[in-house]
């Protein structure tokens, strides 16, 4: 009798704790309700952009810092932008979060020398970047569309289904694809270019000088222009020029 009495409280017991952990877990989730509205916030000079989680980002080159958000006002409670290092972190406070209105901040900043972005982020320039270097990392589902003017070198190293197009003139860009991301940039002019993709990635490029390329998997690189070509392949990937 007194060997079951414990086993009833211990049953007992857990389930009570069972029934905390999971009531804490749902404390935890963040869901947006209520109307969107917009708010300012103080930033530091930043010149690269660091977001990850989910939100939609527009970007503008302009004389000084600027930073809109904008949804609901629960949600952007919740929402971290800190400055380290000359770089904007974007990211939410709670790991858990469920939206049914976007998240959209708007940045304004004179200089754009990195863009990373993890997650299910959307990044789009809302005005032709004049810059020098570019780094750009992207992973998950992330999309990017950037007009670049003047560019230096343009550096692309993204991973999983990211999509990406870049428009303007570079001298000179790097481009590293791993899984099935997409890189778009016929409408970006280069004199050269070096390319690596793993996987079933697709790249776009127009370059009036040299492309190096080197693909491992399905992957696929399209040309413009009529540069010097130089590739090593493993797998059933192409490079392929076309009109």
């Amino acid at each position: 009798m007194k060997t079951y009495l414990i086993k009833k409280r211990n049953t007992a017991f857990l389930l009570l704790a069972s029934l905390f952990i999971f009531s804490s877990c749902d404390d935890e989730v963040l869901r947006g309700h209520g109307d969107v509205v917009s708010r300012t916030r103080p930033v530091g000079n930043f010149s690269a952009v660091d977001a990850g989680g989910e939100f939609e980002i527009y970007l503008k080159q302009g004389p000084a810092e600027d930073i809109l958000l904008e949804g609901q006002a629960n949600v952007l409670t919740e929402v971290s932008t800190h400055v380290r290092n000359n770089k904007l972190y974007i990211e939410f406070d709670r790991k858990r979060v469920r939206l049914n209105r976007p998240v959209k901040i708007y940045l304004t900043t004179p200089e754009l020398t990195g863009i990373s972005v993890s997650g299910a982020n959307s990044v789009r320039g809302l005005n032709e970047f004049q810059v020098d270097d570019l780094d750009i990392r992207a992973s998950g589902n992330s999309t990017i569309y950037l007009n670049v003017k003047n560019a230096h070198t343009i550096e692309s190293d993204i991973s999983g289904s990211v999509n990406m197009e870049l428009n303007g003139d570079a001298q000179h860009q790097e481009i590293d694809i791993s899984g099935s991301g997409n890189i778009q940039t016929f409408g970006l002019s280069t004199k050269t270019a070096d390319i690596e993709i793993s996987g079933s990635g697709k790249c776009d490029v127009s370059v009036t000088d040299k492309i190096e390329a080197k693909l491992s998997g399905s992957g696929r690189v399209r040309y413009k222009g009529n540069p010097a070509v130089s590739t090593k392949i493993s797998g059933s990937g192409s490079v392929v020029q076309v009109d």
